[in-house]
């Protein structure tokens, strides 16, 4: 399946499942404590050592209402509280940026604080992969190595290497377009736990339109939580690792 193919699947699939989430808001206050759903997407960016964090808590499970946190209740980063937002399609959210000292934090701590006082903690580490080495230029058709300074660890740590051609449409011959656009490479390699590099074969890229693929690097998971309440939760966890071209000749 291609690429765009896969991205329209993935795009219906995300909107039949907002669909099924509520978007009304009601007060933590209003709601069991021991009910309150967690819900944190985490979004680390190694290059500038970002850290933003969106918080959004249900009452009763992933589709229950979402809501509003009643004084004294909050959430935060590393000690940092979360603002209150609005969701894309509706509800309420908390979020939030902070930056990270690579020399002297190494770990990620979201606190959400009930009603009661209680607090649910979640410890998640970041581990920097470290120096990215991409070759700037490869002959086609010849193999190549990408590598990082900082060797997987975990066994669900993995890094997506993303490859895409860059083509440029032609406006001009749609039909010719098209095919063009459906021929263009697009595809992923994954690196696993243990690894410190990988070998990528050049016989992939045989077929450029282009002479320029674009390269982008990151880790991607779902974690459970350490602390919950009886109605769980989630951790979606995203890392920014690398973007860059490679030019083939």
């Amino acid at each position: 399946m291609k690429r765009n193919s896969v991205l329209t699947v993935i795009a219906i699939v995300l909107i039949i499942f907002v669909k099924c989430q509520s978007n009304e808001v009601s007060e933590s206050a209003d709601v069991n404590q021991d009910k309150i759903y967690q819900q944190y997407k985490v979004y680390y960016e190694e290059d500038n050592s970002k850290v933003g964090v969106e918080a959004t808590f249900r009452f009763d499970g992933k589709n229950g209402n979402t809501l509003n946190l009643s004084a004294p209740s909050k959430v935060t980063i590393n000690g940092e509280t979360l603002k209150e937002g609005k969701k894309f399609m509706g509800g309420r959210e908390y979020n939030g940026t902070t930056k990270i000292r690579k020399k002297e934090v190494k770990d990620l701590k979201i606190d959400f604080t009930d009603i009661n006082h209680k607090v649910y903690q979640q410890i998640i580490p970041l581990q920097a992969v470290g120096k990215i080495k991409v070759p700037k230029k490869v002959k086609k058709g010849e193999s190549f190595t990408i590598s990082w300074e900082n060797t997987l660890s975990g066994n669900d740590d993995k890094l997506n290497i993303d490859f895409r051609e860059n083509y440029h449409s032609n406006t001009e011959h749609p039909s010719e377009d098209l095919q063009a656009t459906q021929q263009a490479i697009s595809f992923t390699e994954i690196a696993i736990a243990g690894e410190n590099s990988i070998t990528i074969d050049g016989s992939r890229f045989r077929t450029l339109q282009n002479d320029t693929v674009y390269v982008n690097i990151d880790k991607d998971k779902a974690l459970s939580l350490q602390q919950a309440t009886q109605a769980g939760g989630i951790i979606y966890y995203n890392q920014d690792v690398y973007s860059g071209m490679i030019i083939f000749k």
